[in-house]
């Protein structure tokens, strides 16, 4: 029974309800958000330990009565990555992201980068953050005030990253036993931590937010991609492309600004060695914070 799953975690008795008319409501519920959302298919009993843990202050009954329930059921439904679910939040609810963060900075590439933080905190888990939309209100003003958010600590934190970029400084020892190696490896090191974040940069949102997610957050690929609506192997598809284009032009990158060919690259890049991979595995890290 649908009631007996609401009130075991409620943590309370349902007062105002006999259990009868409990049960008829939260049926009507369930079927108003699955007329409401046609495509979605969602465990019943998801969806009513869902509303359970939304109570808060609320009775039951403020609960059950609340004009919002449809966008709960949509929010649990991407909570538990349900494919039609996640593909009309995307479609429906993002589609108004470029116009909430224009004040904050117009341009595609940027609006691009809040959409993809944005997805990756709200449908990545465990557990989603989606599933934090309590339903007190329309869940796209909760949305707004999500991605609004996402939009300025991203611009802040961009900023910071292009004054850090001037100043980083290595923190890795260099070998004392041969100067003139470490005199090398102290002129070209510096370079290549430029030359990447440049690489970087010029990514498409979606493909860094991949690598940050795979190589810094440790997300696996089933996880990335529920929240893209694709399968594992596709997602490992983007990941070599993403990481192939990414070395591909950091490499672009270094043998304009050396002045040097592919071979005289290769001869670089082995002296510099295991010191090249802390390095990229340091910036990732920087530009993921």
């Amino acid at each position: 029974m649908l009631s007996a799953v609401f009130q075991a975690n409620c943590g309370l008795k349902v007062h105002s309800f006999s259990i009868a008319d409990l049960e008829a409501v939260l049926t009507d519920l369930f079927a108003h958000g699955s007329r409401i959302h046609p495509g979605i298919r969602l465990d019943r009993g998801h969806f009513m330990r869902h509303l359970a843990a939304q109570l808060g202050e609320r009775s039951p009954r403020q609960l059950l009565a609340s004009p919002h329930l449809a966008d709960l059921f949509l929010a649990c439904a991407c909570a538990h990555h349900d494919a039609a679910a996640v593909q009309l939040f995307r479609e429906k609810y993002l589609a108004h992201l470029p116009a909430w963060v224009r004040r904050v900075d117009a341009s595609p590439a940027f609006a691009d980068e809040v959409r993809q933080t944005v997805m990756e905190r709200l449908l990545v888990g465990p557990p989603p953050r989606i599933g934090q939309y309590t339903g007190r209100g329309e869940l796209s003003h909760w949305l707004r005030v999500v991605t609004l958010r996402t939009a300025y600590r991203l611009s802040q934190h961009q900023r910071r990253s292009r004054e850090a970029e001037r100043e980083w400084k290595t923190e890795m020892p260099l070998p004392a036993s041969n100067p003139e190696k470490s005199r090398m490896r102290s002129d070209y090191r510096e370079q290549v931590r430029s030359a990447f974040a440049r690489a970087q940069r010029q990514l498409p949102a979606r493909a860094r937010q991949i690598l940050r997610l795979h190589f810094v957050d440790g997300v696996n690929l089933d996880q990335i991609g529920k929240v893209h609506g694709v399968n594992r192997s596709t997602v490992s598809r983007w990941v070599a492309s993403a990481r192939t284009e990414l070395l591909q032009t950091m490499q672009d990158q270094l043998r304009a600004s050396l002045n040097v060919d592919a071979g005289e690259l290769d001869s670089i890049f082995r002296l510099l060695g295991s010191q090249l991979e802390i390095s990229l595995g340091t910036l990732m890290e920087s530009v993921a914070g």
